[in-house]
């Protein structure tokens, strides 16, 4: 992407052949002492007295870079990420995004680190399925919809009910990044209609940040995302979709340094070995896999490290040789042609992500919106369109349950119990004002609930205890209520085990839609 005007580029091949006139006296003057050019840290390196090896720069850049904030300080021109660079001694990063951003740094942090960066901070804005004009929504409203995450030392750390305001506010950060939503990642009227305004706002409350873009990714080809037929569903369709928008609007508002080509560097991928199998449900990436590849792209072109130079693997389980060589081979060909898919040269190899069995990883963290997707499909075939539906956000306890038939109140287990870390709960009862009929929950495999009824919300229930269930579809009716006002619900894993490693995981795995008044 060029940003950089052509007087820029003349101006700058001038002052190189000047420095480099400037130079050839200084080393005869004995000012320095002129490095042998036939090997060591590349052709054309140079020492200073006291001072580290740089590289002459390319005369040109394939497209636009980060440059140095107006105090002087910053990441330095990188190029295509490739050959020697000045790493930046710290970075501080806030994505303004939704689950692609998570997916996109979830490793980010420590890729920084290997690649040489001594200080790390990243902040990732997160509200699923987020688009511009969302984001500008919120901010327009002061609205405390999101969940902050936030890394400092390589862990995430998380906070609900976050302002757009107070995230910009929370630290100096060096770099903001954007993105639109998958949805409407392709269609141009999204962009026209937020993109500017956004910016905008963003400026009125940090006005040195580096600005710049995370270009998404395409679909699978075989994805049942419901925004698919927006593009045809047609994977190479959407991809190009997404590149024109970036192109024509992206570029063309002027305030973005780069952009960060991640839905370049997937596409690539795609046409190696492993093939289109880099996500887990259709959109979202591959935990493994998908999320390095990403992280690798920020990483490089934050730094201007190659990926060759960035050893940091998340997953050497998952993550062999020949896949870690499809990564850094993507990377590298997105970096050098960010709007254009390059044909990997690796069509074979060890390992494969056409099957990929989930595995419990307690420091995963779920986001109930994440699955609305899904849910939605789920939902039609039973008759139900989710659209007209709110997803009820629900806080839960842990180690604890409703037992409507015994007691008004809840139980926790002592660790004697058998039934010791098994459950959680919802916190409170709800009343069927809140929770009418026709309300939907939805249960994933492997995990089961019961929903507790009461007559009155301070006194046991005097009928039957209703069943635990493990139905991944169900539709609240006065069968189940019968002469109930009230209820709560506990959740367990199915067949029953102890879950307190994944309490906050185990309260996403049911869901609960609220039709819309």
């Amino acid at each position: 992407m060029k940003m950089k005007t052509k007087t820029k580029q003349i101006l700058k091949r001038t002052g190189a052949a000047l420095l480099s006139s400037l130079f050839v006296l200084a080393c005869a003057a004995g000012m320095f002492s002129c490095a042998d050019t036939g090997g060591g840290e590349g052709e054309g390196s140079v020492t200073s007295v006291g001072g580290p090896a740089t590289s002459a720069a390319p005369e040109e850049s394939s497209d636009a870079v980060l440059t140095s904030s107006p105090e002087g300080e910053g990441t330095p021109d990188t190029g295509t990420g490739e050959g020697p660079a000045r790493v930046p001694e710290s970075l501080k990063i806030l994505a303004i995004g939704n689950s692609f951003s998570v997916d996109s740094m979830e490793y980010l942090w420590n890729l920084l680190k290997d690649a040489g960066v001594g200080s790390v901070v990243l902040g990732n804005l997160y509200y699923g399925g987020c688009s511009l004009a969302q984001h500008l929504s919120f901010a327009g409203s002061d609205s405390a919809s999101y969940t902050y995450y936030k890394n400092r030392s390589g862990g995430w750390t998380s906070v609900k009910n976050y302002k757009i305001a107070d995230a910009i506010a929370d630290e100096q950060w060096d770099v903001i990044s954007l993105q639109e939503s998958s949805k409407t990642s392709g269609v141009a009227s999204a962009y026209r209609a937020s993109l500017g305004k956004l910016v905008d706002y963003v400026r009125s409350k940090n006005s040195t940040a580096t600005l710049i873009w995370n270009m998404t990714w395409a679909y699978q080809s075989d994805s049942t995302h419901s925004s698919f037929p927006t593009y045809g569903k047609d994977q190479m369709r959407m991809y190009t979709m997404i590149v024109d928008c970036v192109k024509e609007n992206v570029e063309k508002d002027g305030r973005f340094s780069y952009v960060i080509p991640v839905g370049t560097a997937v596409q690539n991928a795609r046409t190696s070995y492993l093939g289109d199998h880099l996500t887990r449900d259709g959109y979202h990436l591959n935990k493994e896999f998908g999320r390095y590849l990403a992280a690798l792209t920020w990483a490089c072109k934050l730094t201007g490290r190659g990926p060759d130079e960035i050893g940091y693997n998340p997953a050497p389980s998952s993550i062999n040789a020949d896949m870690t060589a499809v990564a850094r081979e993507s990377v590298k060909n997105a970096l050098a042609k960010p709007y254009e898919v390059t044909e990997s040269k690796i069509k074979t190899g060890q390992g494969s992500l056409v099957v990929t069995v989930p595995a419990v990883d307690p420091g995963e963290v779920l986001h109930a919106a994440d699955f609305y997707e899904a849910d939605k499909v789920l939902a039609a075939s039973n008759g139900v369109q989710l659209d007209g539906y709110r997803l009820l956000e629900w806080e839960y306890l842990e180690n604890t349950y409703w037992y409507c038939t015994s007691k008004a109140g809840t139980t926790t287990p002592a660790s004697s119990a058998g039934t010791y870390h098994q459950n959680i709960c919802s916190k409170k009862k709800y009343s069927l004002d809140e929770l009418p009929l026709g309300t939907v929950f939805i249960c994933d495999a492997g995990w089961q609930y019961r929903l507790e009824i009461y007559t009155d919300p301070n006194a046991k229930y005097g009928g039957s205890r209703p069943a635990m269930s493990s139905a991944n579809f169900f539709v609240l009716n006065e069968g189940h209520m019968k002469d109930a006002k009230y209820m709560a619900w506990n959740i367990a894993s199915s067949p029953k085990s102890d879950i307190s490693a994944i309490y906050a995981q185990a309260a996403v795995h049911l869901r609960i839609y609220v039709p819309s008044k």
